[in-house]
């Protein structure tokens, strides 16, 4: 008895947590399924992830801000992309293309452009090299 597979990832941050779901909007079969056989006697719920909460005018960092950062560190990184790495990456890159030196500015012009994509051909091109960096053109070289 299965269901829940989409929130997957949960169970890497929380191994040991019976509910996958970790946001209210998160539909999470599997959780309702252990509650119903927990009310019936037949399970026991044993762990469930902590939820991260924000204590707001909270003084200093302690070792209880540090066992949630650490605990629930994919969360709160997903929130620091959200919330300060995207923006300051944009920042940097409308920087970098002011700057008039070439190579900062296709630098800046190839990040805008990075984009995670399946193993395969991306619009009938061919997939990236292994090192993530775009196609090589295969105009000049011999066959492989």
């Amino acid at each position: 008895m299965s269901s829940g597979e989409e929130l997957h990832n949960n169970h890497h941050a929380f191994p040991s947590s019976a509910r996958l779901s970790s946001q209210w909007w998160e539909f999470d079969l599997s959780w309702l399924y252990i509650r119903a056989l927990s009310a019936l006697g037949l399970a026991r719920i044993k762990r469930v992830a902590p939820r991260l909460t924000i204590i707001r005018g909270k003084a200093l960092v302690d070792m209880d801000t540090l066992s949630a950062v650490v605990t629930s560190h994919l969360h709160v990184f997903a929130r620091y992309t959200k919330e300060v790495l995207l923006g300051n990456l944009q920042d940097w890159c409308r920087q970098a293309e002011a700057t008039g030196i070439q190579a900062l500015e296709r630098f800046a012009q190839n990040l805008k452009g990075f984009s995670l994509t399946s193993m395969g051909t991306v619009r009938g091109r061919a997939p990236a090299d292994s090192r993530g960096w775009p196609p090589r053109s295969r105009a000049g070289r011999g066959s492989r």
